[in-house]
């Protein structure tokens, strides 16, 4: 095994392929608060950003039968180097190192194939490069006027004009809420986690660490509830070891310090991402029952990329701008933050008054990750999910925000686990209360009627997602998605 560094920098940009794509990365823009980087017509490619993190929306043909995260790109500082490591560990060639250019300069690029046969890593060198995004991307206001001309030209006949494709020009106060990517998660088929986790290991360098500290190495973290189909595995990995061969990750904007947050914004900022690098995380389903994990692999056709978490520094302010954006989070029942309450949670991070009815109020988990043991300065995270982006229950978008701490909030995952528990439990007995107490004839077909659609829905909400959204964040919004986005995802 090759033991040296892949020489990866930092992520440079996702790749998305979707259907009607300018319309995908117009519903993102005004929903998430990106912006338009650079756009190719020709390649029918849009790259939106938010400070450090890239988007690129692509059309999809025949690529892939639903839409999708197909790559992940990440910046090195030799692609021939990284990729000839990658291909000597057994990466699969898509496309050698070649060189693309244009008068802002060149980028070589190379694309391996992952154990995922669906979705790929793309290596990029950009040190030469001065221009928006990459070669034969063209920056947005140069898009307008150059279709605005078109247009003109053709008497409004132009179907490709981006002048009129309506991508909001952002406000300073709501652009750019995220400031980093911190982790990608990836959903596997059970019992092909391992041979992922090594593919990275191998052909990239990326090092496995604990999710928690009481996990085993061998098994991952094991989330799972008896009784329950629900259970996954998680592993997680990150390029931090290969500092130690001088690797530096770039600078990031959100280089900051990990004071606790205010009530009314918690504008503090988190552990910068340059500090934590960039994570990879990898899930299994336990059983081949239902469960979060084997609902994407059923709708994606397949593994792939589950999805992609972004830091803000300010997640209550990030959740609020984007839900007054249409952004649809999933709901977490009262029942975490009571638990939040009855653990003295409060006291021991010191947080102001009224911050946790804001946290519940947006949906976002809390959790304390100590790890050094010092009570008076316990490390902790907040996060929460969005509804599925796509028609099918599969990508979705994860905001998180670190104060100190480096994991994925495996504390969450037990507490959201009980919390749940008791809220069915709740709807439960209300329901035959309600049934019991209800003045019509119980042979009413009307009555039998209602009574079986409720406690299909309370039975099944132990389930998962029925039904996704869109980009825009409409779509449906039953106990049971709520349950399948939240539960043991990182």
């Amino acid at each position: 095994m090759d033991n040296s560094c892949s020489g990866v920098i930092d992520l440079h940009h996702v790749e998305l392929l979707c259907s009607d794509y300018l319309e995908r990365a117009r519903g993102f823009c005004y929903t998430y608060g990106f912006s338009v980087l650079a756009w190719s017509e020709k390649e029918q490619r849009i790259a939106l950003c938010s400070n450090g993190v890239v988007f690129v929306f692509r059309e999809r043909h025949t690529l892939h039968h639903v839409d999708t995260v197909a790559t992940i790109c990440f910046q090195v500082a030799d692609v021939r180097s990284a990729f000839e490591r990658a291909v000597r560990a057994g990466g699969r060639v898509c496309s050698a190192p070649s060189t693309l250019q244009d008068g802002h300069g060149q980028v070589e690029v190379a694309e391996i194939c992952t154990p995922f046969d669906n979705t790929s890593v793309r290596l990029v060198c950009v040190q030469l490069y001065t221009g928006p995004f990459m070669p034969g991307f063209d920056d947005l206001e140069s898009c307008r006027t150059a279709c605005a001309a078109c247009s003109a030209a053709c008497d409004g006949a132009c179907t490709g004009s981006m002048a009129g494709a309506g991508f909001p020009r952002n406000s300073p106060s709501y652009s750019q809420l995220t400031c980093a990517c911190d982790h990608v998660t990836y959903a596997c088929h059970r019992g092909t986690m391992e041979r992922c986790v090594q593919w990275f290991s191998q052909c990239l360098g990326f090092q496995r660490f604990k999710v928690n500290q009481s996990e085993s190495g061998e098994q991952g973290f094991v989330v799972d509830s008896a009784g329950s189909s629900a259970g996954m595995r998680l592993k997680a990995m990150d390029y931090f070891r290969c500092r130690e061969s001088q690797l530096v990750l770039l600078p990031s904007s959100d280089t900051a310090s990990s004071e606790s947050p205010s009530v009314s914004s918690s504008s503090s900022s988190s552990s910068s991402s340059s500090s934590i690098g960039l994570k990879l995380v990898f899930a299994e389903p336990l059983t081949e029952g239902t469960n979060q994990v084997q609902l994407f692999l059923d709708e994606h056709g397949g593994p792939g990329i589950q999805h992609i978490g972004l830091i803000s520094k300010d997640i209550i302010g990030t959740v609020t701008q984007m839900r007054r954006h249409n952004a649809k989070f999933v709901f977490i029942p009262p029942e975490f933050y009571q638990h939040c309450r009855d653990s003295a949670m409060e006291s021991r991070l010191d947080l102001p008054d009224g911050m946790m009815s804001q946290l519940d109020e947006n949906d976002i988990l809390l959790d304390i990750e100590d790890a050094s043991g010092d009570s008076t300065s316990p490390s902790y995270l907040m996060q929460t999910f969005s509804r599925p982006l796509f028609a099918e229950s599969t990508f979705f978008l994860e905001v998180i925000q670190r104060v100190g701490a480096t994991g994925f909030g495996a504390g969450n995952i037990t507490a959201l686990w009980a919390a749940l528990q008791q809220h069915f439990d709740k709807q439960s007995t209300e329901l035959v209360t309600s049934s019991v107490a209800a003045p019509t004839s119980p042979s009413s077909p009307s009555t039998t009627a209602a009574v079986t659609s409720s406690s299909a829905e309370v039975t099944t909400s132990n389930d998962y997602i029925s039904s996704g959204s869109s980009c825009s964040g409409s779509g449906g919004g039953g106990v049971g998605e709520h349950v399948s986005m939240t539960v043991g995802v990182s």
